[in-house]
């Protein structure tokens, strides 16, 4: 690769760096609307066994997962993004 070439791509590295310092901050993930303290008051979610992938050509990444939400539980779900290196956590 050329030297102009890779000064050409670590600046654009920085420029990006640039570009997210300086985005707005996103909303808070708190409100002061809360739901009453007996919501929901029945149902729940139930999952048995389940295996994901990305795509359906691919190995999968997660592996026999069952789990329970009975009503009036509560559960945080929160996705954590690592911008540099594209991956993804989606915790339950």
């Amino acid at each position: 690769m050329t030297q102009i070439r890779l000064l050409h791509l670590q600046m654009t590295s920085v420029e990006r760096v640039v570009e997210y310092c300086n985005l707005e901050s996103e909303a808070s993930s708190e409100t002061d609307t809360k739901p009453p303290k007996t919501w929901p008051p029945k149902g729940q979610i139930r999952m048995d066994d389940m295996s994901f992938s990305y795509h359906r050509s691919l190995p999968r990444v997660l592996h026999h997962i069952t789990y329970c939400i009975k009503p009036m539980e509560k559960v945080k779900c929160e996705m954590q993004q690592q911008m540099f290196f594209g991956s993804c956590t989606f915790m339950v």
